[in-house]
């Protein structure tokens, strides 16, 4: 187990972890009510996806949920295989792996998001 310390930084991610999800949770339940229940008795269409995403304000949440979706993700992982590898070499092949990972995700969801029109 690691121990978390304001010396080592752990903390910091510790609770981002937890913020992330917090937030994430948020962003989900909002997504879910305005997609799913708030349709007005309109059937949910391609059109109206693409219309209500093509917006600043959706776009600044879907890039949001992206970006702490990728972080809470991908820190997860990290933060489980951190507990089985011991060798300090791995650790790094393992970290640099999970940003190119994160950076490959990233930009092909915020290339997707952001110049999106309707």
């Amino acid at each position: 187990m690691h121990k978390y310390s304001y010396k080592n930084g752990g903390v910091f991610i510790w609770f981002l972890q937890r913020f992330s999800g917090f937030v994430l949770l948020g962003l989900l339940l909002t997504h879910m009510l305005v997609e799913h229940f708030t349709l007005g008795g309109h059937e949910l269409s391609y059109e109206l996806v693409a219309k209500r995403v093509a917006t600043p304000l959706w776009k600044i949440i879907d890039s949001l949920f992206l970006v702490l979706g990728v972080f809470h993700g991908l820190n997860g992982v990290w933060m489980i295989a951190s507990d089985y590898i011991k060798k300090d070499w791995l650790k790094v092949v393992v970290v640099s792996l999970l940003l190119c990972l994160a950076g490959i995700l990233l930009t092909l969801g915020l290339l997707t998001v952001i110049p999106f029109k309707a």
